[in-house]
C-alpha cells in the first residue's frame, strides 16, 4: 500500500484486528468536539497502536497536513511502535509512519504519525511551543511517572487553551487514571480485555542485595527458578531483572536466553517481538513492564527489583539505586503472563515482603536529580506540575544552574521563577544533562569542537557498567550528532575514534569539577571529592591504581556514594584545570586554638603548614567554634550557666532587659577564658547589679539558710527541707513570680512542691505529717507549722 492511497479511517479494522483497545474506536471516532481523552487499559492491549492512527483518522478530514505525535518513555519502544504501525498499513518506517529518538529519526514531509521520546517533544515544545504542525499529541506509558513525562504533560497542558484544535490522549495501564482526568479536565475511556486465570508464587530467595550491590547468589536462584519454570511451562517465559549486568549474570547461566534492554539493537528487539514456534526465555528490564509486548508469554519471573534514580541532596549526589519494585509495577509485570491465556508468575520475593511493597510506583520527580528539569522550567515559564517537587532538591538544582550561568537569580517581578539565560536556553537544546551540555560548549572552545564533541559522546553513553574505565568502552555513534550542536559543520569532519585521553580528562573535569576525587589513604578503595563527598570504588573495579579520579558517575548504594564511572587524572592536571586556593585556617580545639596554612582544591587538601596562632586567628576560631557548636565549645563554668539562666529569667520578666542568646559569636570570641565576666560585660555593670537584687543568686529562708535558686526551670524551684519553711506564712517571689518550693525531708528527699505555702500548710502539711513523723521522728513536726520556730536542728538540738 503506497502512503499516497492509505487511508487511515479506512485501515483502522486492520490495524485494530484483535486488539482489545479497539473497542474504543468507534466511540472515540465518532465524538463531533476536540477530544481530551485519558485512555486507561492494561499492558498489551493494543492502546499505542490504535489510538494515533485513530487520532490521524480524525485529523485526515479535520486538520490535513497536520502530524499526530506520541511520546514514548524509551528510545526503544518509540522505534518499536513505529515499525510495528508501518508493518500493519504496509508502509515503509519514515513514509507514513516514523520515529524521533536521540541520535536516530526516520521521517519525511509525508509523515503523519510520529512516535517520539519524551525528551525530543520537551525540546521541540522549546523551540515551537505551539506545535503548530501538530494535530494530536499522545502522552503514552503516563503512569510511569518520569521526570520528563511530568514536564511534558504540564507544557501540553499549558498548550491547550492557546490551542483549541489540538487533541490529547493521555494513556496509562494502571488504575490511577483519575489524577489525570482532573489534571486535564478530559473524559476517561477504558479500554477492558479478557482477564485469563493468573497462579501467582512466591519463591523464597537468598539476600537480595548487599554493598556491592544484586548479589550472585540471587542472580543464581533467579537463573534457577527461571529454569524451572521454562520446564513447566508451554509458552515463553519473560524475565524481568533491574539491569544489562545482571542481565548479562543470569544469561551467562540461561545461554540460550534472549535479552530486551533500552539499548538492545533493532535486529535484538525484532527477534523478541516476533512470534516464535519454539518456547523462548527473555530477559527483559522494564521496558517490558509497559512499553512493549513481547508476544507467546505465558510465565513471569519477577525478580522483584527495579533501578531507579536517588538524589542525596545532603552530599549532592545523583544515581542509578537497585531497590525494590512496587506492587504496582510487580502487577504489570505478573499481567503479561496472562494476556493469551492461564498465566503464571513466579516472584523472586516471599509473600510477606511483597505485602510491605509501596502500592504505587513513585513519582520520579520526588526522589531524582532536578537540574534538566528546572532549567525547562525556566525555559517554559510557570507552569502547575502533575507533582510539587521537593524544595530542597529544587534548591539544589537553581544552585547548579547558577553556577553553570544557565539562570540568573528571580527578579522581584518574577517571583520565585527562575530566569533563564541565553547560554541556559543554549544548553537545553543539546540532548544531555546541563554539566555536559556546558562542557561541549567550553570544551570546543579551549580545545576544538571536534575533541569535545568526541569527549562528550563517550562521557553520555548510556552503555556504562560499574567499575569500567570510561576509556574503555567504545564510542558512541552521537559524536556527529554532538558536533553539529557545536555550530560546526559535522559533514566532512570524522570524529576519532575514541579522545585522548588528556583531551577526555579536560573535558570530564568541565562537567565535573565538583567529581574530581583524591584517593584518601595508599591501597584505600576510598576517594574524597572536590565537593566534600567521599565515595568508593567497588571491590570489583577495574580501573588502574590512580591517585586522581575525574568521576563521570557516582551513584548510591545502600545510601553510600559508589564511584560508577571515572577517568585517571593526575596532580598537575588537577591544578591545571581547577584553581588551588591558599587560606589560612584557624581551628578551635580543647581550649586553645590551632592555625595552618592550607593549599585545597574545595574539600581536598594539598598540602598544609602549623603556624603560630594571632589574635585576629584566636578570635576568628572562637568564633566559628560558638557558631557550629554553641557555647559548650567554650565549655562554661556551673557558675556561667547559673548567671545565663537568671538573665534568662529577667529577660521573660522585666523590660528592657537583654535576651543572652542573641550575643553573637563574634561577641563571645573576647571572652573564651572567662565567660562568667564576658557575660556580665555584655549585659552591662548597671543590669548586673540590678540583677543582683532583683534576682537574687539565693534565697534566705526562716531557719535562716541560704540556697541557690534554680532558674533553669520554669517558674525558678527553691529547694530546702520543710522544717526551714516553719512560720513563713506567704510563698516567696522573685519580681512577683512565685516561686516554686520544693520541700524536702529531714534526708533531701521530696516531699511536696508547691507555688502556694498557705494552702500546703493547711490543706497538704497535715498529711505529709502523719506519713513522715513516725519515720523521722527525732525532727519536729508541729501541729501548726505557721507559728513554729524555723530550725535544720533536731528535737534534742533544738531544745538543748
Amino acid at each position: 500500500m503506497t502512503s499516497s492511497s492509505l487511508s487511515f479511517h479506512d485501515a483502522l479494522p486492520q490495524i485494530g484486528h484483535g486488539l482489545p483497545a479497539a473497542s474504543l474506536v468507534e466511540e472515540l471516532l465518532g465524538l463531533p468536539h476536540r477530544l481530551r481523552a485519558v485512555v486507561e487499559s492494561p499492558p498489551g492491549t493494543g492502546k499505542t497502536t490504535i489510538i494515533p492512527p485513530l487520532l490521524a483518522a480524525r485529523a485526515e478530514h479535520r486538520e490535513p497536513g497536520l502530524k499526530v505525535v506520541v511520546t514514548q518513555p524509551r528510545r526503544v519502544a518509540a522505534r518499536a511502535a513505529a515499525r510495528r504501525l508501518a508493518q500493519l498499513t504496509r508502509t515503509t518506517v519514515g513514509d507514513l509512519i516514523g520515529y524521533t529518538v536521540r541520535g536516530d529519526a526516520k521521517v519525511s514531509a509525508q509523515t503523519q504519525i510520529e512516535f517520539v521520546t519524551v525528551g525530543v517533544l520537551l525540546r521541540r515544545l522549546l523551540r515551537d511551543p505551539d506545535l503548530d504542525d501538530v494535530s494530536a499529541v499522545v502522552i503514552d506509558e503516563i503512569h510511569e511517572r518520569s521526570v520528563e513525562t511530568d514536564l511534558t504533560a504540564a507544557f501540553i497542558r499549558d498548550l491547550l487553551p492557546r490551542r483549541d484544535d489540538l487533541e490529547l490522549v493521555a494513556m496509562s495501564a494502571t488504575a490511577q487514571s483519575q489524577q489525570w482526568v482532573n489534571y486535564f479536565d478530559a473524559a476517561l475511556f477504558t479500554a477492558h480485555t479478557d482477564i485469563y486465570a493468573l497462579t501467582e508464587e512466591f519463591s523464597k530467595p537468598p539476600t537480595a542485595l548487599d554493598d556491592r550491590g544484586v548479589t550472585p547468589d540471587f542472580l543464581a536462584h533467579v537463573a534457577k527458578t527461571t529454569a524451572q519454570t521454562s520446564a513447566r511451562t508451554e509458552g515463553d517465559v519473560l524475565v524481568f531483572l533491574p539491569g544489562v549486568a545482571e542481565i548479562r549474570a543470569v544469561q551467562r547461566q540461561l545461554p540460550e536466553a534472549l535479552v530486551l534492554t533500552g539499548s538492545s539493537t533493532a535486529e535484538e528487539q525484532d527477534q523478541v517481538l516476533s512470534r516464535a514456534n519454539h518456547q523462548r526465555i527473555i530477559l527483559a528490564t522494564n521496558v517490558a513492564e509497559s512499553s512493549l509486548t513481547v508476544p507467546g508469554v505465558r510465565a513471569v519471573v519477577d525478580s522483584g527489583l527495579e533501578r531507579t534514580q536517588r538524589l542525596d541532596t545532603m552530599r549532592a549526589m545523583t544515581g542509578l539505586v537497585t531497590v525494590g519494585a512496587s506492587k504496582a509495577s510487580m502487577r504489570q509485570r505478573a499481567g503479561r503472563a496472562a494476556r493469551l491465556g492461564p498465566g503464571l508468575v513466579v516472584r523472586c520475593v516471599t509473600e510477606r515482603e511483597y505485602a510491605a511493597r509501596p502500592s504505587d510506583i513513585t513519582p520520579e520527580i520526588l526522589t531524582s536529580d532536578l537540574t534538566s528539569a528546572v532549567l525547562f522550567l525556566a525555559c517554559w515559564g510557570p507552569t502547575r506540575l502533575p507533582t510539587c517537587p521537593p524544595q530542597r532538591a529544587y534548591r539544589a538544582a537553581v544552585e547548579v544552574l547558577r553556577a553553570l550561568e544557565a539562570i540568573e537569580p528571580p527578579d522581584e517581578d518574577s517571583g520565585a521563577w527562575p530566569v533563564v539565560t541565553d547560554l541556559g536556553r543554549r544548553l537545553a537544546s543539546v540532548p544531555t544533562e546541563p554539566r555536559l551540555a556546558r562542557a561541549l560548549l567550553d570544551g570546543s572552545e579551549l580545545l576544538d569542537p571536534v575533541t569535545a564533541a568526541t569527549a562528550v559522546a563517550l562521557l553520555d553513553s548510556d552503555q556504562r557498567a560499574p567499575g569500567v574505565n570510561v576509556r574503555a568502552r567504545e564510542l558512541p555513534r552521537e559524536a556527529h550528532r554532538f558536533l553539529g550542536l557545536t555550530g560546526a559543520t559535522p559533514s566532512g569532519i570524522a570524529p576519532a575514534e575514541k579522545p585522548r585521553e588528556q583531551d577526555l580528562v579536560t573535558v570530564a573535569a568541565l562537567a565535573y569539577p565538583d567529581r574530581i576525587a583524591r584517593r584518601r589513604e595508599r591501597d584505600s578503595r576510598e576517594f574524597l571529592l572536590v565537593s566534600g563527598t567521599a565515595a568508593e570504588l567497588p571491590r570489583d573495579s577495574r580501573l588502574p591504581q590512580t591517585d586522581w579520579l575525574v568521576c563521570t558517575e557516582v551513584g548510591l548504594l545502600r545510601g553510600k556514594p559508589i564511584i560508577r564511572a571515572a577517568v585517571p587524572v593526575d596532580q598537575d592536571t588537577v591544578e591545571l584545570l581547577l584553581p588551588v586556593t591558599q587560606e589560612r585556617v584557624a581551628e578551635w580545639s580543647g581550649q586553645k586554638v590551632n592555625v595552618r596554612e592550607v593549599s585545597r582544591i574545595g574539600a581536598i587538601i594539598l598540602n598544609q603548614t602549623p603556624v603560630a596562632a594571632t589574635s585576629d586567628d584566636t578570635l576568628l576560631a572562637t568564633a566559628r567554634a560558638v557558631r557550629v557548636q554553641g557555647l559548650e565549645a567554650l565549655n562554661p563554668s556551673q557558675q556561667f550557666w547559673q548567671y545565663w539562666d537568671r538573665l534568662r529569667f529577667a529577660h521573660h520578666h522585666l523590660p528592657d532587659w537583654p535576651d543572652p542568646r542573641s550575643f553573637t559569636p563574634e561577641q563571645w570570641a573576647p571572652f573564651a577564658q572567662d565567660l562568667l565576666s564576658g557575660l556580665k560585660t555584655l549585659v552591662g555593670w548597671d543590669k548586673d547589679a540590678e540583677l543582683q537584687t532583683r534576682v537574687p543568686e539565693r534565697l534566705t529562708v526562716p531557719s535562716g539558710s541560704s540556697y541557690r535558686v534554680d532558674y533553669s526551670q520554669n517558674p525558678p524551684v527553691l529547694a530546702v527541707k520543710l522544717q526551714e519553711m516553719f512560720g513563713a506564712v506567704e510563698t516567696p517571689t522573685i519580681v512577683d513570680v512565685p516561686v516554686s518550693i520544693h520541700l524536702l525531708s529531714p534526708a533531701g528527699r521530696p516531699l511536696a512542691i508547691t507555688q502556694d505555702l498557705p494552702f500546703f500548710w493547711s490543706e497538704v502539711y497535715p498529711q505529709v505529717r502523719a506519713e513522715n513523723r513516725g519515720r523521722y521522728a527525732k525532727h519536729p513536726w508541729p501541729e501548726d507549722p505557721t507559728t513554729a520556730t524555723a530550725t535544720r536542728l533536731t528535737n534534742k538540738r533544738l531544745h538543748r
